[in-house]
């Protein structure tokens, strides 16, 4: 189990366990215990100190703290992997140099200050809501905190939160920065865009083999052979394991009784949503399927999408908003609906497929649930051995001695690459088993790991064979078909730069659009980050960059993209909404700068006392732990 333990710490779960303690602690800071080697100290803070005992407690009560907080006790190893004992060191070097700066200036904490900090402590009231002395003694008890020395501490923190707010407190953003950005942010557009794909260009002449030698080489990266490696792994698959389960009968029938909304199911239908700035844009769309002039796939291809991005996929009519259920359930075959009105903006729906509501009897049922069944015994004894073969691993087993003794099959591939290969099994495309095996070095022993579907692996690399150029022959095929996609576009956008030039001259759209055979397509109003799945970026930065009536393009794999400016209407920070966003946005600046004059101001005394730190003595506090 320790194994899995070790695992679970690299999750960024556990990470941010960690992150919240540390962030606890920066308040309450530490307290005493004992530790051997008085004297000694892991870090140097111009005159101050961090004591190697301080920096021990300290440790050791984060440890206690996030233990209790995960619900059992976590190891040393899972505390360095999350980086704990860095980064708990570097907080005490910025208090201790903080510390000094208030001790410089005279700044400090009286006893009305600090007993008014621990009265009013969420951590120390009781069950009637004020402080409670019998709780404060109960949680510095069980911290590890002798009252004098927390309250100490607590002198100290707040005396550093006073020279923090000092420096914090004045930061102010430049005059009129919000309302700038704001407006940057709130302004909106409108456009018309035309898509001008590869096979819109004629097809040039094959290109001689100097030529496809020549694209190659400009092309090395596209046309490298990928690094390999033979490996040997065992598996623990829970869908291998299924076929020795046998499932009762009566367990069949009681999961069919518990499952009855599975098996009585309503109609489903499975549909595409295409939304649009504005009602004029989609009744538009609209009549031009109604006259057959474009279908729904075209019109989603010239907003430069593909069809998952519109696919919603099957729904049943109460897990629809009431207008949305009314189009898709409306129709009586498939076909195209709307325009109705969504979160988004007004729609076109496109209803592709119609499954009518079916009642599944038991033995139709039975293989399913047969199987369901049979997959969560197949599961648990997975993690039975995984257990099984994790502490055969701990006494020094490799993977012939943990399939041995497990009765689990050694498998072999002789040329796995990152993109996965047939000869690796149901394994071969999982990320986590792809990982290790390219993180292994040859012959390395390494931990059994958890695949993101679910089965467990140890994996153990027998040779390694490095990426290298493919041969001429090889790349051919490839090389000739990406030239000639690349030819066609490179055409298109030198037709497509005197388009943009024509634009920019006042030439219309529509008539532009015309020399490539293509429609021009209305899109917005909307703003600067309003654009996601509508246009390509890139084309979106230049068109807001660009000036009433002003065109971009923008060439990629895909084709070339043409735009004109059509509307532009400048925020209105007097709008209800825009005044309450624009007071959000001053505070979000405010707070901003002040985090950053306090690191900086951190930074900057940690800098002038010259802080040094004795990695020694942090290592035999961490060893001392073990």
């Amino acid at each position: 189990m320790l194994k899995f333990f070790r695992n679970a710490a690299k999750t960024w779960v556990f990470k941010g366990l960690f992150v919240l303690l540390i962030l606890s602690f920066a308040i309450w800071g530490v307290g005493d215990s004992s530790f051997g080697g008085a004297g000694n100290r892991v870090a140097t803070v111009g005159d101050a100190d961090v004591s190697v005992e301080e920096y021990s407690r300290a440790l050791q009560r984060e440890m206690q703290s996030t233990s209790q907080r995960i619900g059992r006790r976590i190891t040393v190893d899972e505390a360095q992997q999350a980086g704990l004992p860095q980064i708990l060191l570097a907080r005490l070097v910025r208090d201790a140099a903080l510390n000094a700066e208030t001790a410089r200036l005279g700044i400090s904490a009286d006893d009305a200050a600090v007993r008014r900090a621990i009265m009013e402590s969420p951590s120390f009231q009781g069950l009637g809501g004020g402080f409670d002395n019998a709780q404060y003694e109960f949680a510095l008890d069980r911290l590890g905190f002798r009252p004098d020395a927390f309250e100490a501490d607590m002198r100290r923190s707040i005396a550093r939160d006073l020279l923090t707010f000092a420096v914090a407190g004045g930061a102010a953003p430049a005059p009129g920065l919000a309302e700038r950005t704001l407006a940057h942010q709130l302004e909106e557009r409108g456009f018309d865009l035309i898509r001008l794909s590869p096979e819109m260009a004629e097809a040039p002449a094959a290109p001689d083999d100097g030529a496809l030698r020549t694209y190659i080489d400009e092309n090395r990266s596209d046309f490298m052979r990928p690094e390999t490696r033979a490996i040997t792994w065992l598996a623990i698959d829970p869908v291998a394991l299924i076929s020795g389960v046998e499932v009762d009968e009566q367990e069949l029938r009681d999961a069919y009784a518990s499952h009855s909304e599975t098996y009585d199911m309503p109609e489903r239908r499975s549909y595409d949503q295409l939304s649009f700035a504005d009602t004029a844009a989609a009744n538009a769309a609209k009549g031009r399927i109604d006259r057959g002039e474009a279908s729904f796939a075209e019109l989603v291809a010239e907003r430069g999408l593909s069809v998952g991005d519109v696919d919603r996929g099957a729904a049943v009519r109460t897990g629809l908003p009431e207008g949305i259920a009314d189009a898709v359930f409306g129709l009586g075959a498939p076909g195209v609906a709307g325009p109705v009105g969504t979160d988004f903006g007004p729609a076109l729906i496109n209803l592709r497929m119609i499954a009518p509501a079916r009642v599944v009897p038991f033995d139709e049922a039975k293989a399913e649930l047969t199987i369901e069944i049979a997959r969560d015994i197949a599961g648990e004894k997975a993690i039975r051995l995984a257990e099984q073969a994790t502490d055969l691993l701990a006494a020094g087993a490799g993977v012939d001695g943990v399939a041995a003794d497990l009765g689990l099959v050694v498998h072999t591939a002789a040329a796995l690459t990152v993109a996965g290969d047939l000869g690796a099994g149901p394994f071969a495309a999982d990320p986590a088993f792809l990982t290790e095996a390219f993180a292994a070095e040859p012959a390395e022993i390494r931990d059994l790991i958890e695949t993101m579907a679910g089965g467990w692996a140890m994996v153990r690399v027998n040779a390694v064979e490095e990426t290298a150029p493919l041969g001429f022959a090889d790349a051919r095929a490839r090389a000739t078909m990406d030239w000639t996609r690349d030819q066609r576009i490179d055409a298109l956008a030198t037709r497509a730069a005197t388009a943009v030039a024509d634009l920019r001259a006042g030439a219309a759209i529509a008539e532009v659009a015309k020399r490539f055979g293509a429609a021009p397509s209305p899109l917005g109003p909307i703003r600067r980050d309003g654009g996601a799945g509508l246009i390509a970026p890139d084309l979106l930065t230049a068109l807001f960059a660009a000036p009433m009536g002003g065109a971009g393009m923008v060439r990629s794999d895909q084709g070339v993209y043409l735009g004109v400016v059509t509307a532009i209407t400048p925020a209105d920070l007097t709008a209800p909404q825009a005044a309450e966003a624009l007071s959000r946005w001053r505070e979000q600046l405010r707070g901003s700068m002040a985090e950053d004059m306090y690191a900086y101001y951190a930074a900057a005394l940690q800098d002038r006392a010259g802080a040094t730190v004795n990695q020694g003595a942090v290592d035999l506090v961490v060893n001392s732990m073990r």
